[in-house]
C-alpha cells in the first residue's frame, strides 16, 4: 500500500475507479466533462462513461436498488419508470443533481419501506415506503432498465417462406395436423 497521494494520482483503472466511486459517494465529483489535475479543471477526452439512463428516449420501466456488502452487490428495493434526461428539469425548485434521473414510483419493497431516501419527495416523504405514485430522484448508477422485449415477435423464425411447405395443412404425419405455427408439430399421448 503506498501513500495517499499515490492514491489520489494512480492511473490503475482499479484505483480510478475506486476514486471515482468515493468522489460519487461524498457528492465532490468535477462537473460532467472535466477533471481535477492539480488544482486545474482540464476538459476530458473519453475516460466519462454515459449512463444508460442518460441514453433513453421515452420513460423506461426500471427496478431501483441500492448497493449492500462490499463487492459491489446490488438489492432491488422498488420498480417504477425512469424519465428521460432533460438537463433543464428541476425538482423541488433546483436543478435535478447530474448523477440523479427521476423516476415515478410503482411498487416497493416492504422490507426495505424504512429505508431513507437521498433526497425526500416533492411532497416531503423520506422513506422509500412512501413513495408509491411519486416523482423522485433515483442515482443513475442504481437504476436497472427493463428493456423489453417484442411478445409478437417468435422466437424462431420459419425456415420456409409464407405459402412454403411447412406452412401447409397437408401433412404426413398421420393426421394430427400442423397447429403449432413457427413450431415443430409435436404429439403428446
Amino acid at each position: 500500500m503506498g501513500t495517499i497521494q499515490d492514491a489520489f494520482t494512480s492511473t490503475d483503472p482499479k484505483m480510478v475507479e475506486l476514486r471515482a466511486q468515493m468522489f460519487r459517494q461524498a457528492g465532490v465529483l468535477p462537473r460532467q466533462g472535466e477533471a481535477v489535475v492539480q488544482g486545474q479543471m482540464v476538459m476530458r477526452t473519453s475516460e466519462f462513461q454515459k449512463n444508460p439512463v442518460d441514453e433513453i428516449g421515452v420513460q423506461t420501466l426500471c427496478t431501483l436498488q441500492v448497493p449492500w456488502g462490499r463487492s459491489g452487490r446490488k438489492k432491488d428495493v422498488a420498480q417504477g419508470m425512469v424519465q428521460p434526461h432533460n438537463p433543464k428539469a428541476m425538482y423541488n425548485g433546483k436543478r435535478n443533481p447530474p448523477d440523479y434521473a427521476l423516476v415515478d414510483v410503482a411498487w416497493t419493497h416492504n422490507v426495505y419501506e424504512e429505508d431513507e431516501l437521498d433526497f425526500s419527495t416533492e411532497d416531503g416523504v423520506r422513506l422509500i415506503g412512501g413513495t408509491i405514485g411519486s416523482r423522485m430522484l433515483w442515482n443513475k448508477a442504481d437504476i436497472l432498465l427493463e428493456m423489453p422485449t417484442p411478445a409478437s415477435q417468435p422466437s424462431r423464425q420459419s425456415s420456409s417462406p409464407p405459402g412454403g411447405p411447412s406452412d401447409d395443412d397437408d401433412d404426413d404425419n398421420g393426421g394430427k395436423g400442423n397447429n403449432n405455427v413457427g413450431g415443430p408439430d409435436v404429439g403428446y399421448s
